[in-house]
């Protein structure tokens, strides 16, 4: 997939199979590929090496996007969504070796990839630095199952459509590694927002857990 842009999402819980094969064994025959492939394109910085090993449960949700072949947006994600409580002893052993942890906040550094791209649909409080701080994903992405709104605007002749994803109050981030640098194997020259200051390029991961809804989601994305 090293030459292709892409994009999966996989809602576990929605696949009917009716042959031998179960929708837990499908679903983490399609987990551990995707592990795999995502990486392909990235310098060799084990950006999924904190996600767990196999899907416990089938209610879960993971979704991922590699772009970084294409010179319009160098960029790519990799999230996992499932309870909390089915990942309770890979929380405990991981976040020990967090370098930042915080309430999920606008006092947080947060980047929003897809306002890497193009400004249609701005968030005030990501792309920019703030000190003291790691680069965090654009929490209102990801779909926690929890409700969404919907933004409808008028550009440049287009109707468009911006979801917004409803997350926990309770969200808390540990930051596990960040470094900011360009670590494509592909060089271009992408803008980034001067408000990001050293961390315009960069990868970040780490996971999120909220006790009052019992989610947890294991995430990585690289800029």
């Amino acid at each position: 997939m090293a030459n292709n842009n892409w994009k999966i999402v996989f809602f576990l819980s929605l696949f009917l199979i009716k042959c031998t094969t179960s929708p837990l064994s499908l679903g983490n025959n399609y987990y551990k590929k995707a592990k795999l492939e995502f990486a392909v394109d990235f310098k060799n910085l084990h950006l999924t090496s904190h996600f767990p090993k196999i899907i416990k449960n089938k209610n879960v949700r993971f979704e991922l996007a590699n772009v970084s072949s294409s010179c319009v947006n160098q960029s790519g994600y990799f999230f996992l969504i499932g309870k909390k409580t089915d990942y309770q002893l890979e929380f405990n052993k991981i976040k020990l070796n967090n370098i930042f942890t915080s309430l999920y906040s606008s006092d947080n550094t947060i980047i929003n990839l897809t306002d890497l791209k193009h400004n249609y649909f701005p968030v005030n409080k990501c792309n920019k630095f703030v000190p003291n701080t790691k680069p965090i994903p654009y929490f209102e992405d990801y779909d926690f199952n929890l409700g969404f709104k919907t933004i409808e605007e008028n550009i440049k002749g287009d109707v468009m459509y911006n979801v917004i994803y409803t997350i926990p109050k309770d969200l808390k981030v540990y930051v596990l590694k960040a470094k900011y640098g360009n670590f494509f194997k592909k060089k271009c020259d992408n803008k980034r927002p001067e408000t990001l200051k050293e961390w315009r390029h960069g990868y970040s991961k780490g996971i999120a857990v909220s006790d009052k809804e019992n989610l947890i989601v294991f995430w990585t994305m690289i800029w």
